[in-house]
């Protein structure tokens, strides 16, 4: 009869991360043979060269060489492979015994990782140099997690301890033990995007979460009894997920993560902007938290007497709506211009009839009001020759006559007539506006 690998909740130190092939030799603990590496298409290579049987590859990150560093449990060492498989073990400066597990990159450019029966938490750098440190950590605590916190510092898990621990940069080493239910025996920890660490109760049978001010919540409900929580990591969604070792589940729970998204109006002109969902009113409200990663979409209006001129930052551009990704804090401004009236006047067309003489011209204004329209010629005596007046109730392009009528008419007869066509736009309550147009109207007999 072969041998018959069981669970076992009770002895967590053997458990093995999902990337590692296991042999079962004989009766008794499973003995690694290599570590694996699998494609998107699924195709898994095996590397095995350079590690030494029976050293029990145990944690595995990303490191920040560019290569992937692991913790070999029962070899008491560091491995570091290489993108092409290459191999190299770190044994010089780790404890004799300390059973490496956690592993993490830290912000310092270095590999963290932790030393479960050594009761340290150990440095290893790009090349190879270990530190260990051990003051400031309670014995027979068994460090098991380890992450890098938002800020700056290492945290980390103590099995046996049940705490919660912190360690700066230079090996300075704080233990946060309250709020941590008795023998809630914590080992998953991972950085949220709230801003927070959260970890897994493996004999307390939830999740707690630690401020960077070491401030413990614990989270039982909707846990079912006897999982026996383990790994746990931030998704991409804005949500923490774990692993229910002996429940055979995958858990998640909400962090209620927000990021800040501001808006700032600029400009000469005045206008509100809101967001849907509500939360951004500005108007009075332009501030606020929103949901981490909530899809947010910005409308600007612009008040009476204004246009909405455009937006910049965040990558927000033109006069429509502004879609905002909250994967971040983000800041967008709004700018308003005065919407003054104006005038444009196409060069008028001369209409010449055998009694009569006059003009027509298009004029477009952008808003309601009244175009009034004169031709006069002469400087030191100025001469009216005609005028015209029209009110418009929208924005758009007119057509405007100007007749001079027989006088005009029989001036033409004699001399060109040149002079000046002035047009006038005036909306209540605004500076009025002109255009003015030299006109040359030949002679004609």
């Amino acid at each position: 009869m072969g041998p018959t690998i069981g669970i076992r909740p009770n002895i967590p130190h053997r458990s093995l991360a999902l990337i590692l092939v296991v042999v079962v030799v004989g009766v008794g603990w499973p003995v690694v043979s290599a570590a694996r590496a699998a494609t998107p298409a699924g195709q898994v290579t095996e590397f095995a060269a350079g590690i030494v049987r029976g050293s029990v590859p145990y944690g595995i990150t990303a490191g920040p060489d560019g290569n992937t560093w692991f913790t070999e449990a029962e070899g008491n060492r560091i491995g570091r492979i290489t993108p092409s498989g290459v191999v190299t073990e770190f044994a010089a400066g780790i404890t004799a015994s300390s059973e490496p597990r956690g592993i993490t990159a830290g912000p310092d450019g270095n590999v963290w990782f932790t030393e479960y029966y050594g009761d340290r938490i150990g440095r290893i750098t790009p090349q190879g140099v270990v530190s260990e440190f051990a003051a400031g950590i309670t014995a027979v605590s068994r460090p098991r997690g380890i992450t890098a916190g938002p800020d700056g510092n290492m945290w980390f898990t103590e099995y046996s301890g049940n705490r919660i621990g912190r360690i700066t940069p230079s090996g300075v080493v704080s233990e946060f033990a309250v709020g941590i239910t008795a023998a809630a025996e914590p080992q998953g920890i991972t950085a949220g995007p709230d801003g927070n660490m959260w970890f897994t109760e493996y004999g307390g049978n939830r999740i707690g979460r630690i401020t960077p001010q070491g401030v413990v919540s614990e989270f039982a409900a909707g846990i079912t009894a006897g999982s026996y929580l383990r790994g746990i990591t931030a998704g991409p969604d804005g949500n923490v997920w774990f692993t229910e070792y002996g429940g055979d589940r995958i858990g998640r729970i909400t962090t209620g993560a927000t990021r800040a998204l501001t808006t700032t109006k600029a400009g000469t002109g005045t206008g509100t902007v809101t967001s849907l969902p509500a939360g951004i009113a500005c108007g009075a409200t332009c501030v606020a938290e929103v949901d981490y990663l909530a899809p947010v979409t910005l409308t600007a209006t612009a008040a009476a007497g204004s246009r909405f001129a455009g937006w910049s930052g965040e990558a927000c551009s033109g006069t429509g709506t502004c879609a905002v990704a909250m994967d971040a804090a983000r800041s967008v401004i709004a700018t308003f211009a005065l919407d003054v009236p104006a005038v444009s006047v196409d060069p008028p067309v001369v209409r010449v009839a055998r009694t009569s003489l006059g003009f027509s011209s298009k004029v477009t204004v952008n808003r309601a009001g009244t175009i009034a329209q004169r031709f006069t010629s002469g400087s030191r005596a100025v001469r009216t020759w005609c005028r015209t007046s029209r009110t418009f109730a929208a924005a758009g392009t007119y057509t405007l006559t100007c007749n001079l009528g027989k006088a005009g008419r029989r001036y033409i007869r004699t001399m060109a007539l040149k002079g000046a066509v002035r047009t006038t736009f005036t909306v209540t309550g605004e500076p009025a506006v002109q255009s003015n147009r030299t006109v040359t109207i030949r002679r004609r007999r």
